[in-house]
């Protein structure tokens, strides 16, 4: 079975201290906290021996602000390399960080972090 980069990033931030979900928090079942990372996989590759997913791997801080949010997102990127203590991860690209603006009613600020995540595949 193939390690599962998106669970395993979840729970090494939530092990770091942070509100990290697979999807956007429903406050229909749960409030979602104000701060709060979302953990998405959005492609990459597999080695041609089909030995190396190089994922790639958006990390999303959302806050009440602007501010708070690349504030969220400076800290999670701190954390990011450390990932790579799991012993399934090999290596973590950093690739960039992106404000998102507002979408629709919605006020919170948004940080987008991109990274590439090199795991092994069994």
């Amino acid at each position: 079975m193939r390690f599962d980069v998106e669970s395993a990033l979840v729970q090494y931030l939530r092990e770091q201290g942070f509100d990290a979900y697979g999807d956007v928090p429903d406050d229909t079942t749960q409030p979602a906290p104000p701060s709060f990372l979302t953990v998405e996989r959005t492609g990459g590759r597999v080695t041609e021996d089909m030995t190396i997913d190089h994922a790639a791997i958006v990390v999303q801080a959302w806050a009440p602000s602007r501010a708070d949010a690349l504030r969220l997102a400076i800290e999670a990127d701190g954390v990011m390399l450390g990932f790579e203590d799991v012993p399934e991860v090999m290596r973590v690209y950093v690739n960039e960080m992106v404000n998102f603006p507002p979408m629709g009613g919605d006020k919170r600020g948004r940080y987008q972090l991109a990274y590439t995540v090199a795991t092994v595949t069994e």
